[in-house]
């Protein structure tokens, strides 16, 4: 069945849907259990927080607001972290191993970032298609499925993440 068919956005041959595995599945319910027994970090409760504001938003402008900020409770470590480095992060985070997935990651949240930018500095209100909302909630849900398996802290998982997309390396 075609991407338009199924309300996706196309993306040439490679979708940015993607879907976990029994493994990825196993290790989020995995991670979820454990999380059940300890507090939550305060920026997993942010980015949660700021993911279900989403979902009641009234407006498109408010979703993209409310999404951007939850990506930017998990993937930044200093006020220095902005659109490039945020769409970066997501792009190999979410995209993993698969380069033509990532370009396509970044390219989107980059452009959904310059939005929330246009919004939040100059006032303008621009056009967001409302399955492009749709598009960014799957990429902050998948971002929030990662972060709840790390072991380490924020800070140290971020710079392993730079790290790796400096060297290249595919282990996240």
């Amino acid at each position: 069945m075609a991407a338009e068919a199924l309300g996706r956005p196309p993306f040439g041959s490679v979708t940015v849907f993607h879907r976990a595995g029994p493994v990825g599945v196993t290790q989020s319910l995995t991670a979820a259990a454990d999380l059940a027994r300890k507090p939550l970090s305060r920026d997993l409760t942010n980015a949660v927080t700021f993911y279900r504001r989403s979902l009641k938003a009234e407006t498109s402008d408010e979703a993209l607001i409310d999404l951007i900020i939850s990506l930017e409770s998990m993937l930044s470590i200093g006020a220095q972290d902005g659109r490039y480095r945020i769409s970066l992060r997501a792009a190999y985070l979410v995209g993993e191993s698969n380069v033509d997935l990532r370009k396509q990651i970044y390219t989107f949240v980059h452009e959904m970032y310059g939005f929330r930018n246009k919004i939040m500095h100059s006032g303008e209100t621009p056009e967001i298609d409302f399955l492009k909302i749709v598009h960014l909630r799957q990429i902050v849900r998948d971002t929030i499925a990662k972060y709840l398996q790390l072991t380490q802290s924020k800070e140290a998982y971020v710079k392993k993440l730079d790290s790796n997309i400096i060297t290249g390396r595919a282990d996240q």
